[in-house]
């Protein structure tokens, strides 16, 4: 089932974060947009599978298309973005449950070594590509709740969602200050990055340590104090997001190795 269910969720992604341009995720209020989308994600499916299962896949993308309807309905925001993701994972896991032996039934089910690599890329593609959606998502939603006015409201929403996931040396022109350099943050892409490389090999308390030594410098890094909370919030949740994402591929990696 493992295997099976390791091939799912490396089409999933792909799928998800991949394919999905951002012209489409703009428009999958429209119908045919949606239907686009969840025909990818079946040609990813079918292919990553090595064959097609008929029944699976039309479970796959009858409830894709469902949970991504009640989502664009929902509208934006962290928290409708981790209900669907969750979603989507659980139907997954039902698939692999009814259907264990999807993976051994194709194509590559010689290919021994191929649901670790399903594991690492996933988990490559969950800590970069997700995680960085995810982080950006979580800040647009802290700014729209409590951010500071901004002279140039464009400037102003990207250097939010930059300085709290410590993306780009820049600066903006607040109302209520002069340009803030908001230069020395590392980027979240590579906080996460290391985070997963670390654990990845073995130093679990080096991940720690960077993790703590990010926090500081976002903590130290910026004066003001709604850009401060607002850093230090983007920061904690895309180490946690990165120690999560680290985590579910190790534990899939040794119990293929076991």
């Amino acid at each position: 089932m493992l295997e099976t269910l390791l091939a799912l969720i490396f089409a999933h992604l792909v799928g998800d974060f991949l394919l999905q341009s951002d012209w489409m995720v703009a428009r999958k209020s429209n119908p045919r947009i949606l239907i686009l989308h969840v025909a990818l994600h079946l040609v990813a499916t079918a292919v990553v599978l090595g064959h097609m299962p008929l029944g699976a896949l039309a479970v796959i993308g009858v409830t894709h298309y469902a949970i991504d309807w009640l989502k664009e309905r929902a509208g934006g925001g962290i928290g409708p973005f981790l209900v669907d993701q969750v979603a989507h994972f659980s139907v997954l896991i039902g698939v692999a449950a009814l259907w264990p032996a999807l993976f051994h039934d194709g194509a590559w089910a010689e290919k021994a070594s191929l649901p670790s690599g399903f594991a690492l890329v996933s988990g490559l593609i969950a800590v970069l590509v997700a995680g960085r959606y995810a982080t950006e998502t979580l800040l647009r939603d802290v700014r729209e709740r409590g951010g500071p006015s901004v002279a140039s409201p464009a400037a102003g929403a990207q250097t939010a969602e930059q300085a709290a996931d410590g993306s780009l040396t820049t600066g903006i022109t607040l109302s209520s200050g002069p340009p803030l350099d908001l230069g020395g943050l590392r980027t979240g892409f590579i906080e996460r990055g290391a985070v997963f490389g670390l654990i990845l090999c073995g130093m679990p308390l080096a991940a720690v340590l960077f993790a703590f030594g990010k926090l500081g410098m976002t903590v130290l890094g910026i004066q003001f104090g709604w850009l401060r909370r607002a850093a230090l919030a983007g920061s904690v949740f895309s180490l946690i997001w990165g120690f999560g994402c680290a985590g579910l591929t190790a534990i899939a990696l040794e119990r293929l190795g076991s």
